[in-house]
């Protein structure tokens, strides 16, 4: 017992120093990420209007074509396109905290794209560092009760630790990126390389506003058109449901709206539009009639129609300067 005891203190002791001297550490490079947050700390104060999420967001809200509208409708503002190609809760709830902290006068909004929490670490981020940046103890607590504790079904004991035992292994990886950052294992190596070496990845062309245009390029032909062309159909005759998902995701989000407001801001929820089944929704039903959902090729078929595709899941250039400009609308009924 003795020796185990000695075991843990040992390793809480290297933790707790580690964690102390991370805080001295450059922060890591995380391709697109570290880009972003660097462009929107240059520009000080400059922009009042944040725009966050994933592909869908990075891709499609265009902060000229915003600015643009909300001039024309006699209330300027300059955003910044904070999405991430694949980002979704918690990870999108960290980097909004970082870009917050650079700010020292308040947002007049923040677009939330509005998403449940991903537990699965996507295959392309598997091992990488960015999958590591991330993964603090607040967000780590966060997967912990979406893995362990968010089943709000009545289950006996054995039905219960079956699933816990289940998801463990993804929880375990997720540890292992957290136990990464927090010990900076690896740095040493990593910045003797940057000094010696450029070592950081080509970037994408990103605009100084943090918006880059989308391939030129569509997907959607053949086989996938007729799919996609299935899917909207579906979606017209059976609107995708209302998922308030588990109360995790919903904490999630509660907490995104106390980081924004804190910041002097309001939130403004987006559900963008690509085929779905059902829709993630915050729970209650005055929040939900806040939220501007784009789901429904009935109300806004100029979003579905191919000819402003990219492909299933995203808006091509055309389509995305309609998307941003009905965002404006809706945003311009919530003021």
């Amino acid at each position: 017992m003795r020796a185990l005891l000695n075991i843990v203190a040992m390793v809480v002791g290297f933790i707790a120093v580690a964690a102390v001297l991370s805080k001295k550490t450059p922060p890591r490079y995380v391709p697109t990420v570290t880009e972003k947050l660097k462009r929107y700390a240059s520009a000080g104060d400059d922009y009042d209007v944040l725009a966050i999420g994933s592909s869908r967001t990075y891709r499609q809200i265009i902060p000229k074509v915003f600015d643009a509208a909300m001039a024309a409708a006699g209330k300027p503002t300059r955003t910044f396109n904070l999405g991430i190609d694949g980002m979704r809760p918690p990870e999108d709830t960290y980097v909004l905290e970082k870009a917050l902290a650079l700010r020292r006068k308040p947002l007049k909004f923040v677009i939330v794209e509005c998403n449940n929490i991903r537990f699965e670490v996507r295959d392309e981020d598997a091992g990488t560092v960015r999958a590591v940046h991330w993964h603090d103890w607040k967000r780590l607590s966060t997967l912990a009760q979406f893995a362990f504790y968010s089943d709000k079904k009545k289950r006996g004991f054995a039905d219960t630790m079956k699933r816990r035992l289940d998801v463990f292994p993804e929880f375990w990886e997720h540890t292992g990126y957290w136990f990464e950052n927090v010990t900076q294992l690896g740095r040493g190596n990593e910045l003797l390389s940057a000094r010696l070496f450029d070592t950081k990845q080509p970037l994408k062309v990103i605009g100084s506003n943090g918006y880059t245009d989308p391939p030129l390029r569509t997907d959607l032909s053949g086989k996938k058109l007729a799919d996609y062309e299935d899917d909207v159909e579906s979606m017209r005759k059976t609107p995708p449901r209302a998922e308030r998902s588990e109360w995790v995701s919903q904490a999630e989000l509660a907490e995104k709206r106390r980081i924004i407001e804190r910041a002097g801001a309001k939130m403004i929820l987006v559900v963008p539009p690509y085929p779905m089944t059902k829709r993630f929704l915050p729970d209650g039903e005055k929040e939900q009639a806040a939220v501007l959902d784009f789901s429904n090729p009935l109300k806004f078929p100029e979003l579905y129609t191919p000819e402003h595709r990219l492909d299933e899941g995203h808006t091509n250039r055309a389509g995305s300067e309609i998307y941003t400009r009905l965002i404006v609308e809706g945003i311009l009924r919530q003021l």
